[in-house]
């Protein structure tokens, strides 16, 4: 019967079409398009492994099903009862997924009614589940979204206890985010907090991909002390399509690259640097290579009303040397800013930068920059925060011993030597997920998070 299957599939244009799925069984048989597999089943689609009792694929419609299925995607291991596949989603009902690989108790696993596994997209939704440590259900959880390129971005998927802090501001703070998702051009999240400062508080996220070319977001947050803050961030992108590369911080974003983006924001009291922001708006266009920004807009802070402001920065940094993984690169950074009134800011600065990264994860950065003039300076609290018209000297490292790493980041203005900032961060790796502290020496700042690695 497989032979004969062969055969038949070598002669179907469908075959010839999807000839990246490959599947073997015990039993196979293969009627009016669909193949059917069953008993001990391994199948590969798409770059997904599949195993399980039984799969079924139509080729002309290029979908299948399948029934008490494992699938194997990257670092990513589900289970579950009942099996759905396509070029866009591949969906399992009653399920679990974890990133251990330790059978048969994984140290920690994610149950759900439905898992949902984007290849394209390198992420996966599991709906309404519970997070297990070990044998243990601690949390549920009504949605849980997991980027399979965090590492590669330099970000990290966040177990989903709360985050737990301290700082200045807020006092203890206890922070629980809940993420949800209607699709992938409809999702966000709700924030629970309480901080010691400022009581209860809530808010909510939305993001949204109107197209390709066309994403943004909504956000708004309240608590018992303070006004709400509210804000609204959109982001068209055009001109030349440029090489794909990752947007931090965009886990829904669309995967067009272009040369140009304009940025418009809306926001009221919205904090950046510990100050409360409010944009009426604010408008940036985005030169991508080179690095140029152009902005303008009507804003204002705790420290000034409205204040109308344009600039224009660039940064330019290419290396000179690079070999065994060590690399020189000076910059150049420009920046120009007008405010209504008369008054502007113009800070340009140079810089040399020499990093050396070794296996492992582990890397050596110094660098020194250099004002070449500091004029004026800039009305609002949120632009002047911790500003220093300095030479400084920076330095930075990060060493790995198996899935636990250490990072300590410095920077001191000169010449007296004053530190300007000092952060430690710490993770704990036990396998699979992780413990990190990381500590903000100048701004004393403590922040607890767990992380899946």
């Amino acid at each position: 019967m497989k032979r004969l299957l062969i055969l038949l599939l070598i002669c179907s244009p469908a075959f010839a079409l999807e000839k990246d799925f490959v599947i073997n069984a015990n039993s196979i048989s293969y009627e009016q398009d669909t193949v059917r597999a069953v008993g001990s089943v391994e199948a590969t689609y798409d770059g997904v492994e599949m195993v399980g009792d039984e799969i079924e694929y139509n080729f002309k419609l290029d979908r299948g099903t399948g029934k008490n299925v494992k699938v194997n995607y990257e670092n990513v291991k589900i289970e579950g009862t009942k099996l759905e596949f396509d070029r866009e989603e591949v969906k399992l009902t009653n399920a679990s997924f974890d990133t251990c690989g330790i059978r048969p108790v994984p140290h920690y696993h994610i149950s759900a009614r439905q898992i949902s596994l984007y290849p394209k997209n390198k992420w996966l939704v599991a709906y309404w589940g519970i997070f297990w440590y070990q044998n243990i259900p601690t949390l549920p959880i009504p949605v849980y979204v997991y980027d399979i390129e965090a590492a590669r971005k330099g970000e990290l998927n966040t177990l989903p206890y709360p985050e737990v802090g301290s700082n200045d501001q807020d006092g203890f703070f206890i922070n629980e985010r809940v993420a949800w998702y209607l699709n992938r051009k409809l999702n966000g999240s709700f924030l629970m907090q309480y901080a010691a400062k400022k009581s209860l508080g809530g808010g909510v996220d939305l993001n949204y991909l109107a197209n390709e070319d066309n994403q943004g977001s909504v956000r708004a947050f309240m608590n018992f002390v303070e006004p709400p803050r509210l804000g609204w961030t959109h982001h068209y992108y055009f001109g030349k399509q440029l090489q794909n590369s990752f947007m931090p911080r965009d886990r829904f974003a669309s995967s067009t690259f272009k040369q140009l983006e304009l940025e418009t924001n809306v926001t009221y009291r919205e904090r950046i640097n510990y100050e409360y922001v409010s944009k009426l708006p604010e408008i940036v266009l985005k030169i991508k290579q080179p690095d140029i920004k152009v902005s303008g807009g009507v804003i204002s802070d705790g420290s000034v009303e409205a204040v109308t402001k344009v600039g224009i920065s660039a940064n330019f940094a290419k290396p000179i040397y690079e070999k065994d993984g060590f690399v020189v690169t000076p910059v150049l950074a420009l920046a120009y800013t007008r405010y209504s009134g008369g008054q502007d800011w113009t800070k340009n600065t140079i810089a040399v930068n020499a990093e050396k990264k070794w296996e492992m994860g582990k890397s050596l950065l110094v660098g020194f920059s250099h004002f070449i003039n500091n004029d004026g300076q800039s009305p609002f609290a949120y632009e002047m925060y911790r500003f220093v018209p300095y030479d400084q000297l920076y330095a930075g490292i990060k060493t790995k011993l198996g899935k636990s790493s250490f990072v300590f980041d410095i920077v001191y203005n000169m010449p007296n030597f004053s530190p300007q900032d000092i952060d430690y961060t710490l993770s704990a790796g036990m396998h699979c997920y992780s413990i990190g502290l990381k500590y903000r020496v100048m701004r004393n700042e403590v922040n607890l998070v767990f992380g899946i690695i």
